[in-house]
């Protein structure tokens, strides 16, 4: 028996997802460095996650790693950095000896943060504020709290840093991520676009005001911020990937696979770049089939426990005929994330295709009962 199926991408192109992704040391004296600190990752409904980041610019003040060469060595001199801890002692001294420096409390807030110990790094700057109130104090507890999550303590501290020191962009780009992640796209907007003001050079300034543009659906302007944001750093990956998933989500193919093409070219294992380029592939029909298939089979290579690229790589198998290869796929992508209603509908699909009615059956039922008004996809007889 034949049946008329239709699979479905899980996720048509991914964009890079807005998030908090880094804290940046800039100001202050002490080496730049960054520190991973939370990662927030909305999904777009019709669109696969978005690829861009929102970054948290980092903390002010310098909390520098002490660092040493190795001795006798060869070559390149060798950088040995400080064991975990070694700075909080360091601070914690200076403390005992004069309980009233409240640069040492922010510089040893520096180095609880930097340890991922917020709360406590929140205790020390909350200390030197009441020693003396200073921008860079405020903005450091800010960076402290976002981490936290606690986003309202956070503006009400970039709120501070901006009043005391109106000139730095931090606080304003901060804030702006803040707002993006409470549902004020306006206000985030607003925000970004003054941090861009202060600091003109700044690549992740458009790259993350056009993520906010991206997620209200401006794609113009998230478009011309993407290409300024590559204007100022042509090594960009975000940056190309993000432009891409704007062409893409015009249906612009060849630029959008021009522009992940790049990304791959920089980042050669970005299984982003490799899952939305196969996806784009998928979309110029039969002829590229092929391409997409090595591509989404790049992405899982190099992002193995991604459900949806198993859940994408099984609808190529399933529009080749391959309806074994796109079950094993649909299994794995539902190992991966039970949750993935995508994944059971196209399963049951290619269990029609095989003949296997009450498999398929058994897979639309969990479908419906995961998202009941998805129903575009499973057969009448079936819903």
């Amino acid at each position: 028996m034949a049946f008329s199926t239709k699979f479905e991408e899980t996720t048509p192109p991914r964009s890079n997802q807005i998030r908090i992704d880094h804290l940046r040391f800039v100001a202050g004296c002490g080496d730049l460095s960054d520190f991973a600190i939370s990662s927030f990752l909305p999904r777009m409904v019709a669109m696969r996650k978005f690829a861009a980041f929102l970054m948290l610019l980092g903390l002010a003040g310098c909390s520098g790693s002490v660092q040493e060469p190795a001795k006798e060595s060869k070559g390149p001199e060798v950088v040995i950095p400080p064991e975990p801890g070694e700075n909080v002692a360091r601070f914690s001294e200076a403390i005992e000896d004069n309980p009233g420096d409240d640069k040492a409390f922010r510089e040893r807030g520096n180095a609880y943060f930097n340890q991922g110990e917020l709360e406590k790094a929140v205790d020390d700057y909350s200390e030197s504020l009441r020693l003396k109130p200073d921008a860079k104090t405020y903005y450091n507890r800010g960076c402290a709290y976002s981490g936290l999550d606690v986003l309202d303590k956070a503006n009400e501290d970039f709120d501070e840093a901006i009043r005391l020191d109106p000139k730095d962009p931090a606080p304003y780009f901060n804030r702006g991520i803040n707002f993006h992640k409470q549902g004020d796209a306006a206000a985030a907007i607003k925000d970004l676009t003054e941090a861009i003001r202060l600091d003109p050079k700044d690549p992740q300034g458009p790259l993350n005001r056009g993520l906010v543009y991206l997620k209200v659906d401006m794609l113009d302007l998230a478009e011309q911020d993407f290409s300024a944001c590559l204007k100022l750093d042509s090594n960009n990956v975000a940056g190309y990937i993000n432009r891409g998933y704007v062409h893409h989500s015009r249906s612009e193919l060849d630029k959008a696979i021009a522009d992940y093409t790049e990304a791959i070219h920089l980042a050669p294992e970005n299984s982003l770049a490799y899952l939305n380029r196969g996806l784009a592939y998928s979309k110029k029909g039969s002829g590229s089939l092929d391409f997409a298939l090595r591509d989404l089979s790049e992405a899982i290579r190099f992002a193995p426990r991604d459900p949806q690229g198993y859940d994408n790589r099984g609808t190529i198998y399933g529009a080749k005929g391959n309806h074994q290869a796109a079950v094993a796929d649909f299994t794995r992508a539902i190992d991966l994330d039970h949750n993935l209603a995508s994944a059971y509908r196209n399963r049951g699909n290619a269990y029609l295709q095989l003949g296997e009615q009450g498999k398929a059956r058994a897979d639309f039922e969990t479908a419906l009962q995961l998202e009941p008004t998805q129903t575009a996809n499973i057969p009448p007889e079936y819903r």
